[in-house]
């Protein structure tokens, strides 16, 4: 059971409105800023879908190493009012910021865990992570899109083309989101790991005649 979520902290909220000409699509990471997070990745595809006409933002949450390097990046894609830096944020603010998300996206090139997909999830949003590690085990095509662990470039171009059917096909990411909410109320719910847990020793108990 070692990812659990509390739903008193990230709540379900309804999908913002949709993305379109006026209302720019909001992707989200959220995470340290290291080197296998794979930002530099999501930041080149906000940028190839930005300079081919995408309204799209991205804020990022958290901090480490290699901000100064990325926020460098953004500045030298033309990114200055597209991607915005935000730091480290207590967990009531991560909240906030999930909340107003369309999608929340997490590159990670070597994630064991993902816990904090299961935030987004918790909060109703779709998800794309690359399927590899803990992320392959919790997300799929029900609850948002898992990208092949590919080359650089294969990663930018499939992290590209799927922000960019988000304003194609809203309805299809609104019910990821809802979908995903589902499924960590029945399996990553700390309230579902304890039936889980319970339901494991009473079978044991119950094999060993106790």
């Amino acid at each position: 059971p070692e990812n659990g979520i509390s739903l008193s902290k990230f709540k379900f909220t309804p999908w913002p409105k949709a993305p379109d000409a006026v209302t720019p699509l909001n992707v989200l990471f959220v995470g340290r800023l290291t080197p296998v997070k794979g930002l530099n990745m999501l930041i080149q595809a906000v940028a190839k879908m930005h300079h081919t006409g995408g309204n799209v933002e991205l804020n990022i949450v958290g901090d480490g190493p290699m901000r100064q390097e990325w926020e460098a990046l953004s500045k030298h894609l033309g990114l200055k009012n597209v991607v915005k830096f935000h730091g480290n944020q207590p967990h009531e603010k991560i909240a906030g910021f999930m909340q107003a998300c369309h999608v929340f996206c997490l590159p990670c090139i070597r994630e064991s865990g993902g816990a904090v997909l299961l935030e987004a999830m918790a909060s109703a949003r779709p998800v794309i992570a690359l399927n590899h590690g803990g992320p392959s085990e919790i997300v799929s095509s029900n609850e948002g899109v898992l990208l092949p662990l590919s080359h650089p470039e294969q990663v930018i171009y499939d992290l590209a083309e799927t922000l960019m059917d988000i304003p194609e096909n809203p309805s299809v990411w609104r019910v990821r989101g809802v979908e995903g909410l589902r499924r960590v109320e029945s399996t990553y719910s700390w309230h579902a790991k304890l039936n889980l847990v319970d339901k494991v020793y009473s079978e044991v108990l119950a094999e060993r005649g106790v």
